[in-house]
């Protein structure tokens, strides 16, 4: 039992608890629902889909929904964009795709090549073309079949077949040879149900993997120190345990993937088929994923927030129309700013402050900003560089969650702070400072809260006040609790020197200015040249 329990918790050492796991798998879950397209759709795999922390690049696939793969060729050949597999002359695990349809779109056209009068798809020119495609964002590089940013993510172009391969049936029934199966099926390793002849097992098991010399875990050289090793037990109390997840999916929630995920799910992708994604059916498709996926979790809520924001923002706010148009197109994407607002408690009311700044409604834009203001606090749990505990909670807070009178979510959203970003594809964003050339570095909220004032007392006409709101946007720039990451004192810095322009001031500004461009020269690969992204 005491082995049993030594081995648990040195895996919780090493990749997390259970709940931690938990919260990682069902984050990356949630994504996936909302980042589907019938275009092209992004699919986390790998480790840490499965919710295992263990250093190692984020495995993603690029699927392109747009092309059907068939096993069989004696179905309809008028469906576009349609091969079939032929796994003659083709080693096992193999196969080519020739062309069975009687339209393609222009890019199959693009990627195929002509054999025996039939298209076919090379995985190589696949890889290319994608290559292709990441170079517009960072310096990317072939890394065996997938594209790798060479830090971070490793990005594998896929193709689906509706079917279960004959070749891949008899995997349905393959027997389990290690761990025996008497191990297996009869233990929880979670609750620690182990008899002693499992034990046994267990150990012979471990001593395999032992002899071999493998490295297993983060606080053990090899597997051969575990019986050495000695932890601590006790039980987690409701409290301790919602901050943990709080730490784990703010940690998630505030990672570069998420950024670039939602930037790329309304990215134009100009594939030109039949079923192409439109960036103003993806507000309705996220409600209906989020009411057919609702759950307990607040993972769900939280990630389909997120995406609400992304949505919001790429509302052309500045279209030429007539008065009727804009205020109906106005209605129609103003909801999805107030959903953004469940996210934090801070980001959610900037960007729902800056679509009124965006509509010239500036006494309204400044009581939002007034409002988000109050929650920047270093108690607060902020990119999770800063540890999130019980400490932070109020005692009322403490005592709801014992009786579970606060639902995971409220207290989330009341004590986490997102970041600051306006990616490709945003429309609702100040003219003053424009979209953002990366993926990577983000605006803090206080000084963008700052900034977001500074533009609204700018445009009445109240010159003390934004003197008053530059100096703030200094000291707020140097926070340390709110600037964790370098490279995002960049845009930082470049807010500020905005607003030194607008007052006047080209010394100070063109000083920030320059300390915004070493900055972005340090940390090149975070950047790229959004005239060469189709938005």
């Amino acid at each position: 039992m005491e082995g049993s329990k030594q081995l648990y918790h040195c895996l919780c050492e090493s990749i997390g608890t259970e709940e931690v796991v938990k919260i990682r798998r069902q984050y990356y879950a949630s994504v996936d629902t909302f980042m589907e397209r019938t275009d092209v759709t992004l699919i986390s795999s790998g480790s840490k889909a499965e919710g295992l922390e263990m250093g190692s690049d984020f495995d993603a696939m690029l699927l392109l929904s747009f092309v059907i793969i068939n096993e069989k060729t004696n179905d309809d050949p008028t469906i576009p964009n349609r091969f079939v597999m032929d796994t003659e002359d083709c080693n096992p695990g193999f196969t080519q795709l020739k062309g069975h349809s009687h339209k393609y779109s222009s890019l199959i056209y693009n990627l195929c090549v002509t054999n025996e009068k039939k298209y076919r798809i090379e995985s190589g020119d696949v890889r290319l073309w994608f290559l292709s495609i990441a170079r517009l964002f960072t310096a990317a590089e072939i890394h065996g079949p997938c594209v790798s940013d060479n830090r971070t993510l490793d990005v594998l172009p896929a193709l689906r077949c509706q079917d279960w391969v004959q070749q891949a049936q008899p995997w349905i029934y393959r027997a389990r040879y290690w761990p025996p199966p008497s191990l297996i099926s009869h233990y929880n390793l979670f609750e620690h149900r182990f008899n002693k002849y499992q034990q046994l097992e267990l150990i012979q098991c471990l001593s395999d993997v032992c002899l071999k010399g493998i490295v297993s875990f983060r606080n053990c050289e090899t597997l051969s120190k575990f019986f050495n090793n000695t932890f601590v037990f006790s039980k987690m109390s409701k409290t301790k345990v919602l901050c943990c997840k709080m730490n784990t999916l703010n940690t998630l929630n505030s990672s570069a993937f998420l950024r670039f995920a939602g930037m790329a799910s309304l990215l134009n992708t100009n594939l030109k088929c039949q079923y192409s994604s439109k960036t103003t059916d993806r507000g309705r498709f996220l409600i209906r994923r989020y009411l057919n996926n609702m759950s307990n979790s607040f993972v769900l809520s939280t990630v389909f927030s997120r995406f609400c924001q992304h949505n919001g923002k790429t509302m052309d706010i500045t279209i030429n129309n007539t008065n009727k148009h804009i205020y109906r197109l106005r209605k129609q994407y103003l909801p999805y700013f107030i959903l953004g607002t469940n996210a934090d408690s801070v980001c959610g009311w900037l960007y729902l402050a800056t679509y009124f700044y965006c509509s010239y409604q500036y006494k309204t834009a400044l009581q939002l900003i007034s409002h988000a203001s109050l929650n920047c606090t270093p108690d607060n749990l902020f990119q999770a560089k800063h540890s999130f505990d019980s400490n932070n909670l109020h005692e009322i807070e403490k005592t709801a969650i014992r009786f579970n009178l606060h639902h995971d979510r409220y207290v989330y959203k009341r004590h986490t702070i997102d970041e600051i970003s306006f990616y490709l594809s945003c429309k609702v964003v100040p003219q003053e400072i424009g979209i953002q050339a990366t993926y990577q570095a983000y605006i803090t909220p206080p000084v963008y809260a700052t900034f977001l004032r500074f533009l609204c007392l700018y445009r009445l006409k109240q010159d003390s006040a934004c003197i008053a709101a530059i100096q703030d946007m200094i000291k707020a720039s140097k926070d340390k609790h709110f600037n964790p990451d370098n490279y995002s004192l960049s845009e930082n810095f470049n807010c500020i020197a905005t607003a030194f322009v607008m007052v006047g001031d080209t010394q100070k500004a063109d000083s920030y200015f320059r300390r915004s461009k070493e900055i972005k020269e340090e940390y090149g690969s975070f950047y790229f040249d959004p005239n060469l992204i189709p938005i």
